[in-house]
């Protein structure tokens, strides 16, 4: 079944749990991920104090399109590392892809063009 990528666009706090320090400074949002056989970097897991599980619109499985304007597809995963990370507290926008069935988007397009019909109202005399 054909599939397309839907996208969403998320602005996310970067953030150090608390206790955690990094060598570097840097503050992520708290997912793992890795590069599919088409250089899509999906994501693997999240961890349950992250900014990424925070948001809640973020699942195992999803792609990272883009992070700060940048498209990521085909990068080396530290240099999506990189850019990920930044300053705690910082924000970092991303956005993210899901694969969903052409049907589904046909389904959609169909339940977002149904529209009610007025009633109209006339007196028989």
């Amino acid at each position: 079944m054909p599939t397309s990528i839907r996208e969403t666009h998320l602005a996310l706090q970067r953030v150090l749990p608390p206790g955690m320090q990094t060598a570097d400074g840097k503050a992520g949002i708290g997912i793992s991920f890795a590069p599919d056989m088409e250089g899509y970097q999906i994501i693997q897991s999240m961890a349950p104090q992250g900014a990424a599980a925070a948001c809640g619109q973020i699942l195992a499985g999803d792609i990272i399109v883009s992070v700060d304007g940048k498209q990521v597809r085909s990068l080396a995963i530290k240099d999506v590392v990189d850019l990920i990370k930044g300053v705690p507290n910082s924000t970092v926008t991303m956005i993210m892809g899901r694969r969903v069935s052409v049907e589904e988007i046909h389904a959609a397009a169909v339940q977002a063009t149904v529209q009610a019909q007025p009633v109209q109202q006339r007196s028989i005399s």
